[in-house]
């Protein structure tokens, strides 16, 4: 059962690496700058998707209503 779970897993990573590689190889002919994971000073983009750091603050103050909860969030400068 261990054996397969693991043989399952590998497989997994082997075809979620193929993806990138796809994806990064595809990216090049369209344009000159591909990157998988990119940042700036409001947002973070992976692969196509944009995602705003005001859409996850708002998303993490939901949550943190939703229980009532404070959590710890660590700023890099």
């Amino acid at each position: 059962m261990k054996k397969a779970v693991l043989i399952l897993l590998c497989a997994g990573l082997v075809f979620l690496t193929g993806i990138n590689i796809a994806y990064y190889n595809t990216s090049i002919l369209l344009k000159d700058s591909a990157n998988i994971i990119s940042f700036s000073d409001d947002s973070l983009n992976i692969y196509e998707y944009n995602i705003l750091y005001s859409d996850i603050k708002e998303k993490m103050e939901l949550i943190e209503k939703a229980f009532k909860t404070r959590f710890i969030t660590i700023y890099i400068n």
